[in-house]
């Protein structure tokens, strides 16, 4: 799936300013919303800094899952931006010079977690992550339990921020490990004791920590920083649209959706439904939507109750499950149905995941010798035989945000679209993989862009079907005949 960049760009976040004004719309279902009070030691003070929980959860795990182990370009670009948002106010040269105490921001007895946080992330961007990741734990294994139990009940991503850097520190290959399993507890003495273990040995090297020393650390603990860290994480998360089932784990759009509180649809998904929505009303009807790849099924929590049809389709069985728990818990039942399949162009393909991260499963045809390596073929669905249309009935919007294969899919549905059953269709535009290129000649579209911060530029495109002559593509831009270049098999 090509760099960094092209890793899912329409699901990537890196904008900071735009966040903080959202916090008021959702909590997590089930969570209590009291502030901290004055005897609850050095959780005193966070309330000041929650914003940083959201500014982590929404873009750090999404940003350092789309870094491969020992790349730092895109991580380094992340903590340049937080950086200036938590240090801005002072303006103040990043130095290295500081030892990671670059800025005023919380003290240790002022907030601990945010403290820790904070100083991991920018101590990315300026040089001293060792440093500053060993600082990190020292303090936490001083803390006693229950401090470490009222960060995981305000959800403070500390332990995973901790494991994730903790690891690149440590010039680890996998980034992720799984869980040990237990209670706060059993975390606390377990990693009090391997860090205990590290310092004998440190103090035989004149106080320098050796690789392989830091690494054996790492392995030991990972596994408890994980535990921690799925504590802290939301399963649900409510708000005006109803709420959402998400992973109870760190995963990119479920991160996303805790920390931004709104759904990680695709560029140019919003604009395109109410479109379609527009369209169908002149007709007299809601809008019947087909979507492939809706993953964790945000774009349908927040306007599936708009339409008279939604079916979705998704590869990966986990995600569906938590699908239909969304569903159910908004009562969309009548409307909306996932199916749990691969849909393409009739073709087997070959999945591939990148970087553990489900919703970065891309697919590749057989026969593709970019499948090479991968032994396990799954079969596909073509839509234009599997959708059932009563006579003179329309999908109203296609969209299809499967990470590159965007173009299979269009492929398999070339019946509906010649024929204008198709009346519009949305999804992102990844590497060169320019799916509108296969649509027939009575498609019109266009292609928009944002960027997120300095790092992540999203693209995407909507086509929507035309009546009479075939529609002439942007200047400067070449297309073929769907029905030439891939048409049906």
């Amino acid at each position: 799936s090509g760099s960094p960049k092209q890793r899912a760009p329409s699901r990537l976040s890196l904008n900071f300013a735009a966040v903080g004004w959202k916090f008021s719309t959702f909590i997590p279902v089930g969570t209590a919303a009291a502030a901290p009070t004055a005897d609850e030691g050095h959780m005193d003070g966070c309330k000041h800094w929650e914003w940083m929980i959201h500014h982590t959860e929404g873009s750090f795990f999404s940003v350092d899952s789309a870094v491969p182990a020992g790349e730092w370009n895109l991580l380094n670009l992340y903590a340049s931006d937080f950086y200036s948002v938590l240090c801005g106010v002072f303006n103040r040269p990043m130095d290295a010079g500081d030892n990671g105490m670059i800025c005023p921001f919380p003290q240790p007895e002022g907030c601990w977690p945010a403290h820790i946080v904070g100083s991991l992330i920018v101590s990315v961007a300026s040089g001293t992550l060792l440093n500053m990741t060993m600082q990190g734990v020292e303090l936490a294994v001083h803390l006693p339990t229950r401090e470490w139990t009222r960060a995981i009940n305000y959800r403070w991503p500390v332990f995973g921020v901790l494991s994730r850097i903790l690891r690149r520190a440590a010039n680890l290959k996998d980034l992720r490990c799984a869980p040990a399993g237990g209670n706060v507890p059993d975390a606390h003495k377990a990693i009090g004791s391997a860090f205990s273990d590290l310092m004998k040995e440190v103090r035989l090297h004149a106080l320098v920590v050796q690789e392989h020393q830091l690494q054996g650390f790492t392995r030991t603990v990972c596994p408890y920083l994980e535990t921690l860290d799925r504590l802290t994480c939301a399963p649900w998360i409510g708000g005006a649209h109803g709420k959402i089932r998400l992973f109870a784990h760190r995963e990119v759009i479920s991160d996303r959706i805790r920390g931004t509180g709104q759904p990680a649809c695709g560029l140019g998904v919003d604009a395109e439904f109410e479109h379609a929505h527009d369209l169908a009303a002149k007709r007299g009807v809601l809008p019947r939507i087909v979507e492939v790849g809706p993953f964790l099924c945000d774009c349908l929590w927040v306007h599936a109750k708009r339409t008279r049809r939604w079916e979705a389709f998704e590869f990966n069985a986990g995600a569906a499950e938590l699908c239909a728990h969304t569903i159910h818990a908004n009562e969309l039942q009548a409307v909306v149905r996932v199916v749990v399949t691969a849909v393409g162009d009739g073709r087997p393909v070959h999945m591939a995941t990148e970087n553990g991260e489900a919703s970065w499963t891309t697919s590749v045809l057989e026969g593709d010798g970019d499948a090479a390596g991968s032994e396990t073929l799954v079969p596909t669905l073509r839509l234009d035989r599997y959708l059932q249309l009563d006579p003179g009935e329309v999908v109203d919007l296609l969209i299809v945000h499967t990470n590159g294969f965007e173009d299979a899919i269009l492929r398999g549905a070339m019946r509906l679209l010649r024929a204008g059953r198709v009346r519009a269709v949305v999804g992102p535009i990844i590497g060169e993989r320019f799916w509108p290129s296969v649509l027939p000649k009575n498609f019109s579209w266009e292609s928009s862009s944002s960027s997120s911060g300095n790092a992540i530029t999203h693209s995407s495109a909507a086509a929507r079907w035309t009546v009479g002559a075939p529609a002439l593509a942007p200047s400067g831009v070449s297309r073929g005949d769907g029905v030439e270049a891939g048409g049906e098999r």
